[in-house]
């Protein structure tokens, strides 16, 4: 099973997660990731170009819609 390494925005974590917790948006070939930080328990982002998408597609995260993903005000 695949492992992503992701680090929060909000808190000095890095912590490996299953695809499962990693949501991934795109649009245009560029996008974030999202996933709940579970040190500080916040939804933390990062962005990913078309190499990381390729990637974290591969690793099993799943692609969710860019017009889905909720305003940066509704995250905190």
């Amino acid at each position: 099973m695949a492992t992503i390494r992701v680090h929060c925005r909000s808190c000095p974590t890095t912590t490996l997660l299953s695809p499962e917790q990693v949501l991934l948006v795109s649009s245009g070939g560029w996008g974030s990731y999202l996933f709940f930080c579970p040190a500080c328990g916040r939804v933390s982002d990062g962005p990913a170009g078309p190499a990381q998408i390729l990637l974290l597609v591969a690793a099993g995260v799943p692609l969710g819609d860019e017009r889905a993903r909720p305003a940066r005000s509704e995250w905190s």
